[in-house]
């Protein structure tokens, strides 16, 4: 690790020796700047797309069980 790194995670304009989420996510310029906002932008994007999968996924069971309990009190 390098002497100079400072732990920076709290909203800066500085660029330099910045990091993103984790430790381990250093930013040392603009351009790692640029591609680490892209990849957060795909993190949340994945993960509300899978939220989105369960709630719709739920919801069919919760149809399917609703009509199957119906159809068994004939």
């Amino acid at each position: 690790m390098n002497a100079n790194y400072d732990h920076k995670m709290l909203f800066t304009w500085n660029t330099k020796n910045l990091c993103i989420i984790f430790r381990q996510w250093h930013v040392s310029g603009p351009i790692t700047l640029v591609l680490s906002l892209a990849g957060v932008v795909l993190l949340t994007a994945g993960y509300e797309l899978v939220r989105e999968s369960a709630r719709r996924y739920e919801a069919r069971a919760v149809r399917e069980l609703a009509s199957f309990s119906s159809k068994a009190h004939f």
